[in-house]
């Protein structure tokens, strides 16, 4: 990994993205805020990482284009999923299981709309925000209007 950053940037975000993905690592969290990010790089000596917001934003991105984590991003919330396999399984386990599986929760209509509300009481550890930017960044989802949803009665079905 360190090697395909080295080769496509300058050296110091090579080693900005080393010490980086190391701090992400040694994480319990698999999923932080920017917030968390800059906090643990500051109270952290073993790890180096940029001061400036913009450059941490940009290691963080460099990884992620790399595909070693995942940075989501709302109007005024960036979050960093470390795995997003962890994070995958947990929410395909539910939202996806057929009836067969223990997993299986009754949360989607017959017309696979899940609401906000949903999700909230299914996943309460998780924003619902960044839940529903991973979703749909891994192409699982889309986002309806709710005024369509009024519009051709499917409300009555969520």
């Amino acid at each position: 990994a360190c090697e395909s950053i080295r080769s496509t940037s300058g050296r110091n975000l090579s080693l900005y993205c080393h010490m980086m993905y190391g701090l992400l690592e040694e994480r319990k969290e698999n999923i932080l805020t920017l917030s968390d990010v800059i906090s643990a790089g500051k109270d952290n000596d073993d790890h180096f990482i940029p001061d400036k917001r913009e450059d941490i934003l940009d290691v963080l991105h460099s990884l992620h284009s790399i595909g070693l984590i995942s940075v989501l991003k709302s109007e005024d919330k960036v979050w960093v999923v470390v795995n997003k396999g962890i994070l995958l399984t947990e929410m395909d386990g539910i939202l996806f299981a057929p009836k067969t599986f223990k997993e299986h929760v009754d949360i989607a209509s017959n017309t696979g709309i899940v609401s906000v509300s949903g999700l909230t009481r299914l996943f309460p550890k998780y924003d619902p925000d960044m839940l529903i930017h991973f979703l749909k960044k891994m192409e699982l989802c889309q986002e309806i209007n709710p005024s369509f949803l009024r519009m051709t009665n499917l409300h009555q079905l969520a």
